[in-house]
């Protein structure tokens, strides 16, 4: 104890308290300052979020998952944990919780999303059925139908006429001298002795087909239009997915989540984090912690924990990582 003039030390940290007739500022640990306050003299304001402690000294010490002066930020993707330092271990473009690590699987399956999800099933975990009719098969991230040649509709249940096409069959051929529409997008496919622009290869659009589409995420590559970005991703190339808050074809569609839990980018699906429920709406109950509450506290003498890292609350007069 560096007090002085009978000061007494605290318990834990050290800090002084003084006297009658006595004040001042200790050597480093001192009084310490009220909730939100930081600094010397206690003059700062911390505004932490994330339920972030107030250090004195450091400022914010963030959860686990967070970032940031404020922690404002979650972990950048690839990265989780206490101060964002692990690095997922996910593969195939797999991403993972900001706070625990676990990869979270669209389209995919196994701990590492290692294992593609097996015919007619698609989605968070390789969870959902795919409805396609006429035996198709369907997109393993969104569930969207691939139709083959002579068939159209969401789940390819209708039958296209010769000179019509589109995904409803709605839109009339403009191809001459006997060319035949490319039944999705249009194009024509000259007969012999004709000339002039056919459907593009992969991966090129315009109307010469002369520029790289270049899609990610798997996009399908529009003549016209450019990358068609599938649920959950945005941007010229579908470099970028859904901002926070946001998820779906798009990114139009808005979360539904409480508590400021986030929502996944492409299902709009709640990740509850030291909460449960569809919307994170519930607390954990006493003793859990983490994802969806399914873990258990570790703590001794009924100490709890905090619910999103499970760190033991250590009352006065016991320490240690689980207050033991």
């Amino acid at each position: 104890c560096m007090c002085k003039n009978g000061a007494r030390c605290h318990g834990l940290n050290g800090a002084c308290k003084c006297t009658p007739g006595w004040q001042g500022v200790a050597l480093l640990n001192v009084t310490e300052c009220p909730p939100n306050r930081r600094g010397v003299y206690c003059n700062e304001t911390c505004g932490c979020l994330q339920g972030a402690a107030c250090d004195r000294w450091t400022g914010c010490k963030c959860p686990s998952g967070w970032e940031g002066e404020h922690c404002e930020a979650r972990c950048p993707d690839g990265s989780y944990g206490k101060g964002c330092v692990h690095k997922c271990d996910c593969e195939n473009t797999a991403t993972c919780h900001h706070v625990t690590g676990q990869c979270v699987c669209v389209g995919r399956t196994g701990n590492n999303c290692e294992e593609p999800c097996h015919w007619g099933k698609y989605g968070p975990g390789c969870e959902r059925s795919c409805e396609c009719r006429s035996n198709v098969c369907c997109d393993v991230m969104t569930g969207r139908c691939h139709c083959g040649q002579g068939l159209a509709g969401e789940f390819c249940e209708l039958e296209k006429s010769k000179g019509d096409f589109g995904p409803l069959c709605d839109q009339d051929c403009m191809c001459k001298n006997g060319a035949r529409c490319h039944g999705l997008n249009g194009a024509c496919k000259c007969t012999p002795g004709w000339q002039g622009v056919a459907y593009c290869p992969p991966n090129r659009r315009g109307v010469y087909c002369n520029q790289t589409c270049g899609c990610l995420q798997g996009a399908a590559c529009d003549r016209w239009t450019g990358c068609e970005c599938p649920s959950g991703w945005e941007g010229e190339h579908c470099e970028h997915r859904c901002p926070d808050g946001s998820y779906g074809k798009g990114c139009v569609y808005k979360c539904d989540c409480e508590n400021t839990a986030t929502c996944h980018h492409v299902t709009g699906q709640c990740i509850c984090v030291g909460r449960t429920g569809v919307n994170c709406e519930e607390p954990c109950p006493w003793g859990k912690y983490g994802p969806g509450c399914e873990r258990s506290c570790e703590c001794r003498s009924n100490v709890s924990c905090d619910v999103m890292t499970g760190r033991c609350h250590c009352e006065q007069g016991l320490a240690g990582e689980f207050c033991e």
